[in-house]
């Protein structure tokens, strides 16, 4: 039921432009070192704080996304955390792609500026009966990162900042 409210609402279009966004944070991008593990910056009770619901972490074949869903067998999907961290070699690689992963984000909706969180942020909001979607891009030197949350329980945009504000600093 939940998942027929997302397929035809318009936070279909926020969720598929985020993944095109996701895509325009995976063009160019290089790791500095060692790929970055995404898993390393959530946890499952960071999951839980944004969605207010108990999350499992998902085993995802991508090295740049960490997904988190629900913990209810018996009913549909309703609730899903994902974060993509980058790492860029240079500024400049870093430039493309930030410009990138925001003219795809403006696609999705209107970008709204969020302050004290790496060296820019914004964040993309959808609200439709029943569910609601966030969406923070961030910037910090050579990386930047997505992080996005749906669920039934409200805004999950205030959790989200603190959050966001605590992987920002570990990059």
């Amino acid at each position: 039921m939940v998942m027929r409210r997302i397929l035809s609402s318009g936070l279909l279009s926020t969720l598929l432009a985020s993944s095109v966004v996701c895509g325009a944070f995976q063009a160019g991008a290089q790791s500095r070192d060692a790929r970055v593990d995404p898993c390393s910056f959530l946890s499952d009770d960071d999951a839980e704080r944004i969605t207010e619901m108990p999350m499992r972490r998902k085993p995802t074949p991508n090295a740049i996304n960490c997904t988190y869903t629900q913990i209810m067998s018996d009913r549909p999907l309703a609730a899903e955390v994902h974060l993509n961290v980058m790492q860029h070699r240079t500024n400049e690689v870093e430039d493309v792609a930030w410009q990138a992963a925001k003219s795809g984000a403006s696609s999705a909706g209107k970008l709204e500026p969020v302050d004290s969180i790496g060296d820019e942020a914004y964040v993309v909001r959808a609200q439709q009966p029943g569910i609601a979607q966030a969406t923070l891009f961030v910037r910090k030197g050579t990386s930047d990162f997505m992080l996005t949350a749906f669920g039934p329980k409200g805004d999950p945009f205030e959790a989200m900042k603190e959050i966001a504000k605590k992987i920002a600093d570990q990059l």
